[in-house]
C-alpha cells in the first residue's frame, strides 16, 4: 500500500508510526504541529494550506514505508 492525497494524517500516522518524524519536518516550515493541529485532514489539505509540494511530500513519506 502506498500513501495518497487523499489519505488523513491520523490514518497514516496509526498506520504508518515511522511517518512522525517526516511530518514533524514539515512543522518547521508551517511553523505549527501538523500532528497535532491537522490529524483529521488529508495531506492535500495540509500540502495546500501551507505551499508545500504535495508530489514530494507524498515521496518522502512513501519512501519511509517502503512504499516507493
Amino acid at each position: 500500500m502506498i500513501i495518497v492525497k487523499g489519505m488523513r494524517i491520523i490514518d497514516i500516522i496509526e498506520t504508518y508510526p515511522e511517518t512522525e518524524d517526516i511530518f514533524r519536518q514539515y512543522d518547521v516550515k508551517c511553523k505549527a504541529v501538523i500532528m497535532f493541529q491537522y490529524l483529521y485532514e488529508t495531506v492535500e489539505q495540509v500540502a495546500k494550506r501551507y505551499e508545500i509540494n504535495l508530489d514530494e511530500m507524498l515521496a518522502r513519506l512513501n519512501k519511509v514505508i517502503g512504499g516507493l
